[in-house]
């Protein structure tokens, strides 16, 4: 049920494009943010009614791959039934491209969303959808879905996440951290390297970041000193980067968690770990833990090679 995934990313444009259109183009209104935060919090409660309320009665959904279309308000509304019964627990991201109010009361939104189901695999998708307001509210009006078009080359597609390049120590937390982070293979992978030193014992780690092309996403492989490894999917939503993750631990166990990156400025990030599990039991959540970036001649080197060579 991919739809589901445009609804989400949909909503989340009005919030982003505030910040961020451009002269051209007008801001959202100002209910924008209530309904976002009404749809978000009306789809984790799983209520199909009151988000197919969302919609307007006439609203369009088109699927541009399978040629799926469905009209009007009680098919979205049995299709949202249908997919809650079926996962339980969906997760929506989204990340927006270009956001713009045609009209009075009229906007145009495109961008990539990404659905995760617990043990499914995450799907990401290219959507174009028009938002109206109806009596004072914001409603769909029309859901057009795609797949995302691929990047000319990895390092393209990983360009967002440059920021990252360089060195970085924690600033604070339980253990002491030390990270970097460089471009290689021509900057078709970022690779992180870490040590974390805790109660005088230090582990050390590698981790590579690339473009998954069968999967249209990132992905990460983690090896680590101790013999664990693992991999993670990631996705972008909003200022954040989330990160769901996988590990086959040394003893023989199995860990997953969701670390979520948030870039506060150039020099600082906030980096924090929840819906751990070891085993299949619960865990703590983690505290957020503030990174901040270490001065180093070198570290943009790599990046600036990687960037002129796809110039």
């Amino acid at each position: 049920m991919i739809r589901l995934m445009w609804l989400a990313a949909c909503l989340l444009s009005v919030v982003v494009a505030r910040g961020t259109a451009a002269a051209a183009e007008a801001a959202p209104s100002a209910g924008a943010d209530q309904f976002f935060k009404a749809y978000v919090e009306t789809f984790a409660a799983g209520d199909a009614k009151k988000l197919a309320a969302m919609w307007t009665a006439d609203a369009e959904w088109t699927n541009g791959v399978t040629g799926e279309h469905s009209s009007g308000r009680d098919a979205v509304e049995a299709d949202f039934a249908a997919f809650f019964a079926d996962n339980p627990g969906a997760r929506l991201t989204g990340d927006v491209e270009r956001a713009k109010e045609v009209a009075p009361g009229v906007m145009c939104i495109e961008g990539l969303a990404v659905v995760s189901t617990p043990g499914g695999e995450p799907a990401t998708s290219a959507f174009t959808a028009v938002l109206v307001s109806q009596q004072g509210a914001w409603r769909l009006a029309s859901v057009r879905e795609s797949a995302p078009a691929t990047p000319d080359t990895p390092y393209l597609k990983l360009k967002e996440l440059e920021f990252l390049v360089g060195d970085w120590r924690d600033d604070g937390g339980e253990a002491e951290v030390k990270t970097s982070f460089r471009w290689a293979a021509e900057g078709a992978f970022l690779v992180r390297t870490y040590s974390a030193t805790r109660d005088d014992v230090t582990t050390t780690g590698t981790q590579v970041i690339g473009w998954d092309p069968r999967q249209n996403r990132i992905r990460s492989w983690n090896f680590v000193s101790d013999g664990s490894f693992g991999e993670g999917l990631w996705s972008k939503s909003g200022d954040e980067w989330l990160g769901r993750q996988s590990q086959t631990l040394a003893d023989g166990g199995v860990a997953a968690a969701t670390q979520i990156i948030r870039r506060v400025d150039a020099n600082t990030l906030e980096v924090q770990t929840i819906g751990r599990e070891i085993d299949g039991e619960p865990q703590p959540s983690t505290p957020p833990v503030r990174v901040v970036r270490v001065a180093d001649e070198d570290a943009a080197t790599d990046a600036t090679t990687a960037e002129g060579e796809q110039s």
